[in-house]
């Protein structure tokens, strides 16, 4: 019994990280912008947790399903960020995002694994 509640401590001490392992060994930031410029976007987490994520010419951006550029992501967006790097120095290498009112949850993200 108590190796089950070890590991049930251990599972759930892992689901409530703000950076998410999935895709591999890449972070993921899932929360809304804050800030955007060329450079780099601010994401507030659900946790209220603020993290400043580099942006470069080689991040993609999907809006739903589809592609979309770095002039379509808006302060108030709904984001799930895969990203490279550790702690505060974070690069994004994929923003799929949603606008307000368009679907809610992580299912409107369309995130796939």
């Amino acid at each position: 019994m108590l190796k089950r509640m070890s590991t049930l401590a251990v599972i759930t001490v892992f689901c409530l990280h703000t950076l998410a392992l999935a895709h591999g060994d890449k972070p993921h930031v899932m929360g809304t912008v804050a800030a955007v410029d060329a450079q780099h976007m601010v994401v507030q987490t659900k946790k209220g947790k603020t993290l400043s994520i580099l942006l470069n010419k080689a991040t993609q951006y999907r809006k739903g399903e589809a592609a979309a550029t770095g002039a379509a992501l808006k302060v108030g967006d709904r984001v799930v960020v895969e990203a490279t790097g550790e702690g505060d120095t974070l690069t994004a290498s994929e923003i799929r995002f949603a606008s307000p009112g368009e679907k809610t949850g992580h299912e409107g993200m369309m995130h796939q694994h």
